[in-house]
């Protein structure tokens, strides 16, 4: 297969879309790894950082879930979703065994079997990209996101007093995490392009 100038631009270079979603991504990946401290820094200070409320709502909750109704709704909902979750995985087996079938129909029936078999010309590039997407991954999950989740949290915890060293913290999180999932994303799209 050979690579073209157009192939590789589409690989590297993202669309406005995909840039709003990969920004929107990274930013609600940081907000939701994160729930528990922002929640914990704006109620803090308020009515619903005292033990006596916060004691309240947990008795209330409590009560309210110890009902038998509801206890049996919470049982149903959750065996649905453990019913769902178990039919999604032997949804995703069987098609991993449909395609492989079809697969191998296809190359049985309807390939040209006078022709050689058709060798890849990247072998040693694509096990480059498989590799270069393995060290992102370990640095991602072992240094990187855990920078730029520090980083957010600072900028949570600097958004009242001081806004301008929240705003840098912010971008710095924002950026850091834009160019991981774009890492990630130019990584994947020249491993489809060349396989």
């Amino acid at each position: 297969m050979k690579l073209t100038s157009d192939q590789a631009k589409g690989a590297l270079l993202p669309s406005l879309k995909q840039i709003i979603f990969m920004a929107l991504f990274g930013l609600a990946i940081l907000t939701l790894v994160n729930i528990s401290l922002i929640s914990f820094h704006f109620t803090q200070g308020t009515i619903l950082s005292k033990n006596d409320v916060q004691a309240s709502f947990a008795t209330q909750l409590q009560s309210w879930f110890s009902s038998p109704v509801l206890s049996k709704i919470t049982l149903v909902v959750f065996w649905v979703g453990i019913g769902l979750f178990a039919y999604a995985i032997l949804y995703w087996v069987y098609n991993i065994f449909t395609e492989a079938k079809n697969e191998v129909i296809v190359e049985q029936e309807y390939t040209n079997l006078n022709v050689g078999v058709d060798k890849k010309k990247w072998p040693v590039i694509e096990a480059g990209l498989y590799s270069g997407m393995v060290v992102l991954a370990i640095l991602t999950v072992t240094l990187l996101f855990p920078l730029w989740s520090s980083w957010y949290v600072n900028f949570i915890y600097d958004i009242p007093s001081n806004l301008g060293r929240g705003a840098l913290f912010l971008l710095g999180s924002f950026v850091g995490i834009f160019i991981n999932i774009y890492l990630f994303k130019s990584l994947v799209g020249l491993m489809l392009v060349l396989e």
